[in-house]
């Protein structure tokens, strides 16, 4: 969804382009690509977000073509209603977006919204929790501080920039007879019989949750971390120069 998304301070981060999926309580997170290009120079199918929202808002005839004129009443509608009216100032169109979002992450969005951004204009990601966004001299906002933004890419793909804001927790599980997986043996666990399991709280934009990461990792309060992600899963992290990888990548 290219959505233009700024600092406090007004200087653009870059704009929404995916569902972000790995934690349970990431419903209302997208990842916003850290880039130099503006939402006007990405190209993305329009009419496909409005006969969406026309659908939900019954705002199309018998045939399924959108009424543009009841479309637009009902979304100018939402613009007074929505906070109080905050968004009033936000154009028509990236309203309609953020209306989107808002309301109907999630199931809809890899079907509805495709959009492709050169690899190579993107530096990485930071995380949007859409409900808590802020609109401030017309431009939308996150208020947080984005220190922990680097431009090392250590594993050949784009990572999520993140700190940990609270003391991890290590874990250790023995794996006793009554803990294996059912059908699995100690053999299954490449000879060990114990896992660690890191526990963090990290923030990324204006995004913060608890990741359970399946190895011991040698991080800090307040230290800057990377996710590396494929299909959807986690499969790497970066901290304090150490890769820490599991599964396959």
């Amino acid at each position: 969804m290219p959505l233009d998304i700024y600092d406090i301070e007004g200087n653009h981060i870059g704009i929404v382009h995916k569902k972000y999926y790995e934690a349970e309580q990431a419903i209302s997170a997208y990842m916003i690509a850290i880039t130099d290009l503006y939402s006007h120079e990405i190209n993305i199918n329009m009419d496909e977000i409005k006969a969406y929202m026309a659908s939900l808002y019954n705002c199309t005839t018998l045939f399924g073509k959108v009424k543009e004129e009841d479309l637009e009443k009902v979304i100018k509608r939402k613009m007074e209603e929505v906070e109080d009216g905050k968004y009033k100032s936000l154009e028509y169109n990236n309203f309609i977006k953020l209306l989107f979002l808002i309301n109907h992450y999630g199931d809809k969005f890899d079907e509805i919204v495709e959009m492709e951004i050169p690899k190579d204009k993107i530096k990485g990601y930071v995380l949007l929790d859409i409900n808590k966004i802020h609109l401030h001299e017309h431009k939308l906002v996150i208020n947080e501080e984005l220190d922990y933004i680097e431009n090392e890419v250590v594993e050949g793909i784009l990572p999520i920039c993140g700190k940990v804001v609270d003391y991890p927790v290590v874990t250790t599980e023995i794996m006793g007879i009554s803990g294996l997986f059912l059908g699995s043996d100690l053999t299954d666990l490449g000879g060990r019989n114990h896992v660690h399991i890191t526990s963090i709280k990290m923030k990324s934009g204006n995004f913060h949750h608890h990741l359970d990461i399946p190895v011991m990792l040698n991080v800090r309060r307040n230290m800057n971390i990377q996710l590396y992600i494929i299909n959807n899963k986690i499969k790497s992290v970066f901290c304090d120069g150490v890769i820490y990888r599991f599964g396959k990548i």
